[in-house]
């Protein structure tokens, strides 16, 4: 009985095992690239384009929404390239600080790449000057994200400020409650302001998408993962006023509230979205990005 492989015999298995590795390997890549792939299709083929008021896409899958030297895993993002056709005048949102820079992580929700941002490094996007007409001076907006927030306290996802104390703003999990919500009006006037929590239970590491229709001056419909609204009503009365510009943040609000977790796909229109039209793209996110959505 042989007690011991001769080399020859060894040399086969190693060989035998180097074949299964490779081909391990190469399948799991394959697998990744027909992700991203089928990503790519249903983001052309989605719905998203050809509903009219968009004024700001932000996507992590396609091949227009980044710099091709910054889409390797683990590669700093500098910038975050706006893939809206309905507007020549793109919203590109943009960091130069190198640690202030998020991660592009090419398998960070169900498979598919996402902007991983770290809150204690301070990592967040930005568009400076963008004009108020754009984005919020209008008494209607409908906003919509996919995120997988992993851990901390009133992280902000997107915030945008038309002048001095007003805002537009979605949060996630305001201190640390299982919660996202957002603010609309005067930040320091809560009759001038309209807010919508919508409580999530076991909220961490999740994927989900979150939308918020703004209907009217005092009506706003808040939802996760297309399911019953919270609908909040106030005294507010009037629309954002327009002002010369006003400033976008991804990530970060402009008084250091820092998201911890990744962002795959934001979607803004400057009117409050039909029922069928708000369905429809929750429907396309929640496929596209392997999330149930109701």
């Amino acid at each position: 009985m042989k007690k011991a492989f001769s080399l020859i015999e060894l040399s086969i298995v190693l060989l035998i095992i180097g074949i299964l590795v490779a081909g391990i390997t190469q399948s799991s890549r394959l697998i990744a690239q027909m992700r991203l792939s089928s990503a790519r299709s249903q983001t052309q083929s989605s719905p998203v384009s050809s509903i009219s008021g968009l004024t700001l896409w932000l996507e992590a899958t396609s091949e227009n929404s980044f710099t091709e030297t910054e889409t390797a895993n683990a590669a700093s993002i500098s910038t975050w390239y706006d893939i809206n056709p309905q507007s020549v005048a793109k919203i590109n949102v943009t960091q130069a600080t190198s640690s202030a820079k998020p991660i592009y992580t090419s398998n960070a929700i169900n498979g598919l790449p996402a902007l991983d941002f770290n809150a204690a490094n301070s990592q967040f996007l930005t568009a400076t000057s963008v004009l108020g007409g754009n984005l919020f001076a209008t008494d209607q907006v409908s906003v919509f994200l996919v995120q997988l927030y992993e851990s901390g306290n009133t992280s902000t996802i997107f915030w945008g400020t038309p002048s001095g104390a007003l805002r537009f703003n979605v949060h996630a999990f305001h201190s640390g409650s299982n919660s996202f919500y957002f603010d609309f009006g005067d930040c320091c006037d809560v009759n001038a302001r309209l807010t919508a929590t919508v409580t999530i239970s076991s909220v961490s590491n999740i994927a989900q998408v979150l939308s918020v229709v703004k209907k009217s001056t005092g009506v706003a419909e808040a939802r996760t993962n297309g399911g019953s609204a919270f609908v909040s009503t106030s005294s507010m009365t009037s629309a954002m006023p327009a002002g010369s510009s006003s400033a976008l943040y991804i990530g970060t609000s402009d008084h250091g509230a820092y998201f911890n977790g990744y962002i795959g796909e934001i979607i803004v229109f400057n009117r409050s979205l039909k029922t069928e039209e708000r369905q429809a793209i929750e429907q396309y996110l929640g496929k596209k990005w392997g999330i149930k959505v109701t």
